[in-house]
C-alpha cells in the first residue's frame, strides 16, 4: 500500500537516468514558473505483469462490478449502466446522469433510482429514450446476463432494456484525471486536470502526478485491478502540488475495481468509493 512519509516520498524509488531527463523537461513545463529542483534518482526494478482483458461479466457471477451501454441508442447519445459493489448503481440516460441502488438474488434483480441531473435533452428522440429508460429501470424484476449482453425484464418476463457489455480492457489507453479522492471527498480542481494515467502493453502503467512522472505495473482480472508500487522521479514543486500528488498515488494504490463506461473511467476501492475519476484522452 502506498504510504507517503514526507513531501519527498519514500515510496519513490527513482528510475533510470534517461527517463529522469525526459521527466525533467515535462515537469519544468507542468510547474510553470515555480522554483523546481531535481533530487538524485535511485534505480529500482519493477516487476511487470501482463493484464488479462477485463470483461463485463463478474467472475464470481452477478452484475456487481459490470458496466454496460444501451444497445441501439438514439443518435448522439451514449446511455450507460454501471453496477458497483455494495448495491450502488449509476449510469446515464444519454441526457442525464443518475444514481441509485440495486439488489440481486439469483436471476432476480431490482433497481431503485435516486438523484438524477436535470439537463435538457438535445432531441425529441433522446427525450423519449430517457423517459423509457427511467420508466423501465423502475420495473426491472429480473436479468438475463451473458458475457456480452444484459437483458432487463419485468415481472412478466417481458424484455424492457437490452445493454451491450463495456469492456474493462485498458491496454493502450490514456486518461486525463478529473477527480482524486483526497481522504474526505473526490477533489476536482485545476491541479487535478494536470494528472494523467496511461496503460501500456504487457501490464505497464505510467502517468504524471502533477510534479513527477511515475511508472509501475498493474494486473486486471474481470474488472478487478491491482497496481504495483510506483517508481517515480523526485522533483520538488509547490506544497499544494506535492500534496495532491501524494494523494493521487495513494488513491491509485487503494483502487481495486475498474468501471469503464464509454469515455469515462472510475477506479473504486473495495467499498465502492471512487478513488480516481478520469476521461479518455483525445
Amino acid at each position: 500500500m502506498y504510504t507517503p512519509t514526507s513531501s519527498h516520498r519514500t515510496l519513490r524509488r527513482g528510475i533510470a537516468a534517461g527517463f529522469a531527463l525526459l521527466a525533467l523537461a515535462g515537469v519544468l513545463t507542468a510547474c510553470g514558473g515555480d522554483d523546481v529542483t531535481a533530487d538524485k534518482d535511485r534505480s529500482t526494478t519493477t516487476t511487470t505483469a501482463k493484464p488479462s482483458s477485463g470483461g463485463a461479466t463478474n467472475p464470481t457471477g452477478g452484475v456487481a462490478r459490470t458496466s454496460w451501454k444501451l444497445a441501439s441508442p438514439a443518435d448522439g447519445t451514449d446511455p450507460t449502466l454501471d453496477f458497483a459493489p455494495e448495491g450502488i448503481v449509476s449510469g446515464s440516460t444519454g441526457c442525464n446522469r443518475f444514481n441509485g441502488t440495486w439488489t440481486e438474488d439469483g436471476d432476480s434483480l431490482k433497481i431503485a433510482l435516486g438523484p438524477m441531473t436535470q439537463m435538457a435533452c438535445t432531441s425529441d428522440a433522446a427525450t423519449q429514450q430517457e423517459k423509457s429508460i427511467i420508466d423501465s429501470l423502475g420495473k426491472v424484476a429480473s436479468a438475463e446476463q451473458t458475457a456480452t449482453t444484459l437483458v432487463l425484464k419485468d415481472s412478466d418476463g417481458k424484455e424492457l432494456l437490452t445493454y451491450d457489455a463495456v469492456t474493462g480492457d485498458l491496454q493502450g489507453t490514456s486518461w486525463k484525471v478529473n477527480g482524486v479522492n483526497t481522504g474526505n471527498a473526490v477533489e476536482t480542481s485545476a491541479l487535478t486536470e494536470a494528472l494523467t494515467l496511461d496503460f501500456g502493453t504487457e501490464g505497464s502503467v505510467t502517468g504524471f502526478g502533477g510534479c513527477n512522472n511515475f511508472r509501475g505495473s498493474y494486473t486486471l482480472e474481470g474488472g478487478v485491478i491491482s497496481f504495483s508500487e510506483f517508481a517515480s522521479t523526485e522533483m520538488s514543486c509547490e506544497p499544494d502540488v506535492m500534496e495532491l500528488e501524494d494523494k493521487y498515488l495513494a488513491a491509485l494504490a487503494a483502487a481495486s475495481v475498474v468501471e469503464r463506461s464509454g469515455n469515462t473511467l472510475n477506479l473504486r476501492d473495495d467499498k465502492g468509493a471512487t478513488q480516481v475519476a478520469a476521461t479518455l484522452a483525445g
